[in-house]
């Protein structure tokens, strides 16, 4: 039986106090062993969007002052890119309307079923109603500094 995949969830935060521990939860429900790590980068938050994060069971990157969601984003690749994860899936702190993670699961088969596709991207588009692209390349590529770099 083929190992499972190692899937990071990177999630960047800018005072989501009100957010993160309900998707934290809800994405720990949903996604359970389909992922090894929820991430959450905190981009110098000053309510207490960390500790809640902490508190759910996610791992937390903190960045001492607010540099912006690109920043808050790079910084969570680049903890999955030394943690070896195999796929990154990010998402906004706020995604508790979906109302289920199967569009992310959708979103991983094709990942895992054909080792030559490097990127899936997908976006909510309505309830319930998810549009998908496929981008093929070689797997073995990382995001650094803004551009793809092969990974050693």
């Amino acid at each position: 039986m083929p190992s499972k995949p190692k899937a990071i969830v990177v999630i960047p935060a800018y005072n989501e106090q009100e957010h993160i521990g309900n998707t934290v939860n809800f994405l720990k429900q949903e996604l359970g062993n389909s992922i090894a790590e929820i991430v959450v980068v905190d981009d110098g938050s000053t309510d207490k969007t960390a500790e809640i994060a902490r508190t759910s069971g996610a791992r937390v990157l903190r960045i001492g002052k607010n540099f912006g969601k690109a920043d808050a984003f790079l910084a969570g690749l680049e903890y999955a890119r030394r943690q070896r994860a195999e796929f990154i899936v990010t998402l906004d702190a706020d995604i508790l309307g979906f109302p289920s993670m199967t569009p992310i699961k959708e979103m991983l088969k094709p990942l895992v079923e054909n080792p030559r596709l490097q990127m899936v991207v997908s976006k909510m588009l309505e309830q319930g109603k998810t549009a998908t692209h496929h981008f093929s390349g070689i797997r073995k590529q990382g995001f650094q500094d803004g551009c793809f770099y092969p990974l050693l």
